[in-house]
């Protein structure tokens, strides 16, 4: 049904395309890749509350992000990029990376436009993950910011994607929370 590129799980093309499978059944969906878990004292708010937002805050927007990197845009994002997003070197230099590993997502107009936007570019074989592109970066190489090392996949293209749409003022389409945490595989003991 989809191109076999879609299914190499390194480079992130088939979480939107996953997403979409269900998202049309449910008024808003809760995206959570395998390294997000939700904590055990929860100090601030519950679940459902992550919900109602969609409903308040961000319904106008049909998407909330809900976790950051500490590095900005522009180190993290493969220059092919710049030609599927109309989004400028500046703004990306200007902009956290917000990332794309836990986010909820509208079944509305506004989040249906930024799904079928994320489908075409996983569809699109230069870009989400374009040629040479590389998930590993090199430190300190990621933490500044004048120069390209290393590309982010979705993460990148859902960046660019949110500028274009919404521009710099992230609040917009991101608000942290406290109930969960990341724990990538390099923390985990076997």
């Amino acid at each position: 049904m989809y191109p076999n590129y879609v299914q190499d799980f390194r480079n992130n093309r088939f979480k939107f395309v996953t997403v979409n499978k269900i998202l049309h059944d449910y008024d808003t969906v809760l995206y959570a890749d395998s390294s997000v878990y939700m904590l055990r004292n929860i100090k601030q708010g519950v679940l459902t509350d992550l919900f109602d937002s969609m409903k308040t805050t961000f319904s106008d927007i049909g998407i909330r992000i809900l976790t950051s990197s500490s590095h900005t845009n522009y180190p993290v994002t493969h220059p092919n990029l710049y030609s599927f997003f109309k989004v400028t070197v500046q703004e990306m230099k200007d902009t956290t990376q917000l990332q794309a590993g836990v986010f909820l997502i509208n079944n509305s107009p506004a989040g249906l436009n930024v799904m079928r936007r994320m489908i075409s570019c996983s569809l699109e074989p230069n870009c989400m993950a374009p040629e040479g592109a590389q998930v590993k970066c090199p430190y300190p190489g990621f933490t500044k910011n004048d120069a390209i090392v290393c590309h982010r996949f979705d993460q990148s293209a859902l960046n660019m994607l949110m500028l274009e749409l919404y521009g710099t003022d992230q609040t917009k389409y991101y608000n942290k929370t406290t109930m969960l945490h990341i724990k990538r595989f390099e923390e985990c003991t076997i």
